[in-house]
């Protein structure tokens, strides 16, 4: 199956900035050294500096590194959330469901009005 490039998040942000080093690498950029001789002629013009492909590979580095942050700090925010959605959850199950009566210390629900146990008429709590 062949993907065009322009699919996601590597084909509309991190492919251009990849072809932009890509285009320095490949203007072949570099630094020629040439020695001359006293009667004015090139002796040697092997020796030369590619610089082009050593940007090429800080701009790569960079943009690996800052995706592989990106990711790792949605992974974090998310379990993050998750986390706190949890600890709701756990706060709501540990919020108590009984009472107990004044009257004969039996527990009972907390929306009871009248104790199932003694059968006398609970007062009202007032509300906080």
């Amino acid at each position: 199956m062949n993907l065009p490039v322009n699919i996601g998040i590597i084909g509309t942000v991190l492919f251009p900035w990849a072809a932009i080093g890509g285009c320095i690498a490949a203007l072949g950029t570099k630094c020629t050294i040439e020695l001359v001789n006293e009667a004015g002629e090139v002796v040697t013009a092997d020796a030369a500096m590619t610089y082009g492909n050593f940007l090429q590979s800080i701009i790569d580095f960079l943009l690996i590194a800052l995706s592989i942050f990106l990711v790792l700090r949605i992974i974090m925010n998310t379990q993050k959330k998750i986390e706190s959605l949890k600890k709701k959850e756990e706060e709501a199950l540990a919020a108590p469901t009984t009472k107990k009566c004044p009257f004969c210390c039996s527990e009972i629900a907390l929306e009871a009005v009248r104790c199932p146990h003694c059968t006398s008429e609970l007062p009202e709590e007032k509300a906080e």
